[in-house]
């Protein structure tokens, strides 16, 4: 899903400000931060049922917290010059996989087909009930990639 990506891109956007690692890491998780909020909002509006996800949610929020220490740690211990090289070198695999992971998808989806990962081009029309209980209580139909599901409950759910 190239939607949840886009931390590249802004470690990118950030990297381009030439400021020192600790300014770099806090910029990033800043815009990263900003760009989740409004994802979550947006996701709420849309009708997206958080309730069913709540275990998930806290497991990440958890290992987020542990990631966010342990990286602070190697951080404070890195130079400059590691952190740049570093840096680099994970973007470089991150993109390669992202264009990887493109290019075989389209691959998969056959000559002159659109993968669904690809291109969200290709829709049909799913009753509103189907995709969460906010959405169900109107008469609105939502579009959905062909072959993707529009559920939002949790993969023990279905």
């Amino acid at each position: 899903m190239f939607f949840g990506a886009t931390g590249v891109f802004v470690a990118n956007f950030t990297k381009s400000f030439r400021l020192d690692r600790h300014a770099h890491v806090a910029t990033h998780a800043t815009l990263m931060t900003a760009q989740h909020l409004l994802k979550v909002l947006v996701f709420g509006f849309l009708g997206f049922a958080f309730g069913a996800w709540a275990g998930v949610i806290v497991a990440m929020i958890a290992v987020g917290l542990l990631g966010t220490y342990a990286g602070g740690l190697m951080l404070n211990r890195m130079s400059e010059r590691n952190f740049k090289i570093a840096l680099d070198a994970l973007l470089i695999l991150i993109s390669l996989r992202l264009i990887y992971q493109g290019i075989m998808g389209q691959a998969r989806a056959g000559p002159g087909k659109t993968s669904p990962s690809i291109s969200l081009r290709a829709v049909r029309r799913v009753p509103a009930a189907t995709t969460s209980p906010v959405a169900s209580r109107s008469s609105i139909t939502s579009a959905a990639p062909v072959g993707c599901s529009m559920r939002n409950s949790p993969p023990a759910a279905r």
